[in-house]
């Protein structure tokens, strides 16, 4: 079996280096990695991950908890595939490896905690879960480090988007173009994202504080964040007595989208008829119909300071308990300005 006392000899370096380099350690320069790793593979060297993890107490494995069941947004949404790339090239660079652990796992059952410690892992990044998760990944977050991703769960770190300030921003800058009635249609609100809560908030807020008129009419829950449920939940308040709104903030572009054939079969007109603004920066609000105002959800740096406070928490540091990432107005065609 090739050492890595084999890799200094023909590499020149020492072994210290030559561990250092095969573990992805920052303090080795580009060219010695490569050389050393060139040195490796001319040898056939083959990194023996279960010695590694028993010498330094680690596993060098870091787990990503996603839950299927019961939840309508897939990993397609926008904002998963950026943040987990990001996270993942972050982690790596560290010298550890991802597992995705699914609470549909036919291999070693449902239950996501079991999941973190039969597989060994030294942290978790929580992506989406079910709120009957929480407890046990409270529990179980007092061994493994974690950190969730815009999810809140007492007792584990969170990075999360801005929701509150985003939404704000989205009643003041339909206010600046004129509009002085202005709809919601919120995500769900009972669930661990904090999204539809919090957007819901940030909206409420603006409204007062720019003296707006508030109407029960003009707010609607949506039952989850797919287009079919935005259509119906729009359906909701437009079937709704003395609809005076001339604009409609959806919490995710995905319902806003689900808005646009509604708004066709019933001869209404974006902007024209009613202002659109939704949220999360889907690639369609680019390209359809002159383009959809959004908020682009920072994913890839939602990425990063995951794996930031990840790191910091398997080093034993202390981190902070939310750190929030501001999103990005994006302001296109359907939004238009009013005469007040």
């Amino acid at each position: 079996m090739v050492t890595i006392y084999d890799i200094a000899r023909k590499a020149g370096v020492s072994p210290a280096t030559v561990s250092k380099a095969l573990n992805g350690r920052q303090d080795v320069n580009d060219v010695t990695r490569a050389h050393v790793i060139a040195s490796a593979t001319e040898l056939g060297y083959v990194p023996n991950a279960h010695a590694r993890g028993l010498k330094m107490k680690k596993s060098w494995l870091v787990g990503v908890a996603y839950s299927d069941g019961g939840v309508s947004m897939p990993l397609d949404h926008p904002l998963f595939l950026p943040l987990l790339d990001s996270f993942k090239r972050i982690m790596e660079a560290e010298g550890y490896e991802l597992l995705f652990f699914s609470d549909t796992s036919s291999l070693i059952g449902n239950n996501m905690v079991a999941h973190c410690f039969s597989r060994q892992v030294d942290g978790v990044l929580l992506v989406k879960l079910l709120d009957i998760e929480q407890n046990a990944l409270r529990t179980a977050a007092q061994d493994i480090p974690m950190v969730s991703c815009n999810l809140l769960i007492d007792g584990i770190p969170a990075v999360i988007t801005d929701n509150f300030r985003a939404a704000y921003q989205a009643v003041e800058y339909l206010y600046s173009l004129g509009h002085r009635r202005i709809a919601h249609v919120a995500g769900p609100l009972d669930s661990l994202a904090v999204a539809g809560p919090e957007r819901l908030a940030g909206y409420r807020a603006a409204l007062a504080d720019l003296h707006l008129e508030s109407d029960a009419s003009d707010f609607v829950e949506s039952k989850g964040w797919a287009p079919d449920d935005g259509a119906e939940a729009f359906l909701q308040l437009l079937d709704r007595k003395d609809r005076l709104f001339t604009a409609v903030f959806f919490a995710s572009d995905a319902m806003m989208m689900g808005a646009m054939p509604v708004m066709e079969r019933l001869g209404l007109s974006c902007p024209d008829d009613l202002s659109l603004i939704g949220f999360d920066g889907a690639q369609w609000t680019e390209y359809v119909g002159g383009g959809y105002t959004t908020f682009r959800q920072q994913a890839e740096l939602l990425g990063v300071s995951c794996a930031r406070s990840l790191l910091r928490q398997l080093d034993g540091d202390e981190v902070e308990p939310i750190v929030r990432i501001p999103a990005e107005l994006v302001a296109r065609h359907s939004c238009c300005q009013i005469i007040v």
